[in-house]
């Protein structure tokens, strides 16, 4: 899962702390890089569930936090998936 953070007026964030809950399994924390970009490994799908959706939470020092979410499903694990946030200043 490709996550990308960007700015009201589509600047690439850097180095903005992103945070991904992925239901039942792990709390992972990233970075974003330069062109405000990172690759998330998380699961697709359980035994149990045929799709997780992955709480996510994205803060910078400059801007004002946002919460959002993601699903991931069976059968789509295997595509290239983007998701992307827009933040505003502080």
């Amino acid at each position: 899962m490709e996550i990308a953070v960007y700015s009201k007026d589509d600047k690439p964030v850097t180095d903005a702390n992103v945070v991904i809950n992925s239901p039942g399994f792990f709390e992972t924390t990233y970075r974003t890089d330069k062109n405000g970009v990172f690759t998330a490994m998380v699961p697709c799908h359980t035994k149990e569930a045929k799709s997780l959706t992955h709480e996510v939470t994205v803060s910078h020092d400059k801007y004002k936090a946002v919460k959002g979410t993601f699903v991931t499903e069976e059968g789509q694990c295997d595509k290239k998936q983007k998701v992307t946030f827009k933040l505003e200043p502080k």
